[in-house]
């Protein structure tokens, strides 16, 4: 006996039955808002970019797609030490992400008692304000006569500090390396390894504001190359491009080495 059988018996209207077609199609149109949304705001946008990248002109004659591959090169020779200052922060502050977070989270997670629910307040408190406003607020604490730069010259930590090679700029907390790293890693703490080194390698924010001529990471020579120089579109999508690629290859590299229940 059918089910619809039996409720033609029990007097109650048969349930319409769903036609196949109906149930082949419904997914595709759920899923449609969301891959229309990645083709216009990803793949759209990663296109140009690869095609920019291998064009040559300026903003007077307009560009052309020339095929010219030497661009990427160039990225690399011209601005191999502001590449290198991205690596080396994004990976110093993941490093300094993981031994500060771990921690933390643990004694939240097993030690906090009552004051758990304050203590991860604590925690996420920083994300209700704005990233610049964050950083900005660390600039004016690291200034040359705030307190925290007074305290540590009195007790000769700066001295330590420049030796490692953390200060560049006669002492001064702000404007060098440590700065930098250090409003990174106060910017992106408890947010995991990828989520930590994935904004932190194309961060250059806190570069800006906290760094120096000295410290300037491959995010600014992007946004120079493309906001202010009439022929730097190109390079400038060269390097985003390079970026991204080399961004996704270490993500894959983690992926393969830790699997995926680790992602983050």
């Amino acid at each position: 006996m059918t089910a619809a059988t039996a409720q033609l018996e029990a007097g109650a209207p048969p349930a319409a039955e769903e036609h196949p077609k109906k149930r082949n199609v419904l997914p595709y149109v759920l899923l449609a808002p969301g891959v229309l949304w990645l083709l216009v705001f990803f793949l759209v946008p990663i296109i140009t970019a690869v095609s920019a990248s291998v064009q040559t002109g300026s903003l007077d004659q307009g560009f052309a797609l020339t095929w010219r591959w030497a661009n990427y090169s160039d990225t690399f020779s011209t601005y191999n030490s502001e590449i290198m200052h991205s690596l080396i922060y994004s990976v110093a502050c993941t490093v300094l992400c993981l031994l500060l977070g771990y921690p933390l989270a643990y004694f939240i997670a097993f030690r906090g008692g009552r004051w758990k629910n304050l203590l991860m307040a604590l925690v996420i408190a920083p994300a209700f304000t704005s990233f610049l406003i964050r950083t900005i607020a660390w600039e004016t604490i690291l200034s040359d006569h705030g307190p925290v730069t007074r305290f540590l010259m009195d007790v000769k930590v700066t001295d330590l500090m420049a030796h490692v090679g953390l200060l560049t700029n006669n002492h001064q907390l702000l404007n060098s390396p440590f700065s930098v790293v250090f409003g990174m890693v106060y910017n992106f703490l408890i947010a995991g390894t990828l989520l930590t080194f994935i904004p932190a390698v194309g961060d250059y924010i806190n570069a800006y504001m906290l760094g120096s001529p000295n410290t300037m990471v491959i995010g600014q020579v992007i946004e120079n190359e493309a906001l202010r120089d009439q022929f730097g579109y190109p390079l400038a999508s060269a390097m985003g491009v390079a970026l991204t690629v080399g961004t996704l290859l270490i993500v894959l590299f983690y992926v393969k080495r830790a699997g995926t229940e680790d992602l983050l």
